[in-house]
């Protein structure tokens, strides 16, 4: 993964503004990690991943974990980063 994505998935800190997580993180890299990222993200939001929206922190987790294993060149910090904005947006 180019570091330029990474960096931008791991820099975000408008919390107070989750909904712009995504457009942030696509508008601050190139095409081809903007493309990457938008597999990432898909995967992240997948409905299959927050089907029990009971008890969000459990489905965090494990969606962390999902997201952890299928890309595995993402940083902790970044999986956090991208599960919250996920969870932020299916809320």
């Amino acid at each position: 993964m180019q570091s330029s994505l990474l960096e931008a998935i791991e820099s975000f800190d408008d919390w107070n503004r989750p909904w712009t997580f995504y457009p942030t993180v696509t508008q601050s890299v190139s095409v081809a990690d903007s493309e990457r990222f938008e597999t990432i993200w898909s995967a992240a939001t997948s409905a299959d991943l927050w089907v029990t929206r009971d008890d969000l922190c459990k489905t965090a987790d494990k969606a962390e974990i999902y997201i952890a294993e299928k890309f595995t060149e993402l940083s902790a910090k970044a999986v956090k980063q991208v599960v919250n904005g996920a969870a932020y947006q299916l809320r």
